[in-house]
């Protein structure tokens, strides 16, 4: 009936994994894991549903720390290279460990205020390895039909499986969740926002000019 058919994937949304050789991330996940026990102390279980605990937001601020800094900014100018990003002068505003039993979750969420987000993966044991992103499309649910199978166009979800060693970065805005763990050991990933550093004074000025001014600002 055709002569010809074509599916055009209109808008796509941006989801990066970087994997880092075993040879760079056994020696990095060994020395980060073991400056953030440094800073933590013993962490005693947690109990609850979500069975995770997190450090505090400032981990990308000690010195010991420096070399996954280096990573992670590493794929951030990869992902903003990818997206042709003028203003690249960026910096990393949270950066927090979590620790994620047997049984650990995390509800679906976004990050405010922040322009891409990610995550590191000091340890994804089978089971526990994998980030599900949520449809971002609000008005999606008008009309839901009933499909035969799922697949690439008319899933509602989709997960990504990571690998210790892996950055995984992906717009801020998109909603994103852990599915309870079913690994044997401990899940540890490493969170971090972006964003940039002259936002005010380059990127959210307007960029059209008026006509009724006939003298510049004093300021």
């Amino acid at each position: 009936m055709f002569v010809d058919t074509s599916t055009v994937a209109v808008l796509p949304t941006l989801v990066w994994v970087f994997a880092l050789p075993p040879e760079t991330y056994g020696p990095l996940n060994r020395d980060t894991l073991a400056a953030i026990d440094e800073l933590t102390g013993p962490r005693p279980p947690k109990a609850g549903v979500f069975r995770t605990q997190q450090t505090d937001q400032t981990l990308h601020r000690y010195a010991a720390l420096a070399p996954l800094v280096a990573v992670l900014e590493g794929a951030t100018r990869r992902a903003l290279a990818d997206l042709d990003v003028h203003e690249r002068h960026f910096a990393i505003t949270g950066c927090w460990a979590n620790f994620g039993e047997p049984g650990s979750a995390h509800m679906p969420h976004h990050h405010v205020n922040n322009y891409l987000s990610g995550v590191y993966y000091l340890s994804a044991p089978e089971g526990g390895d994998s980030i599900t992103f949520h449809d971002p499309r609000p008005q999606r649910d008008i009309i839901e039909p009933v499909y035969d199978s799922e697949n690439d166009f008319n899933r509602r979800q989709q997960d990504v499986k990571v690998a210790t060693g892996n950055v995984v970065m992906f717009p801020t805005w998109i909603t994103h969740s852990v599915k309870p763990s079913r690994a044997q050991g401990l899940r540890v990933s490493i969170a971090f926002n972006i964003n940039f550093v002259d936002f005010a004074e380059t990127i959210a000025r307007p960029r059209w000019k008026g006509m009724a001014l006939r003298r510049p600002p004093d300021l």
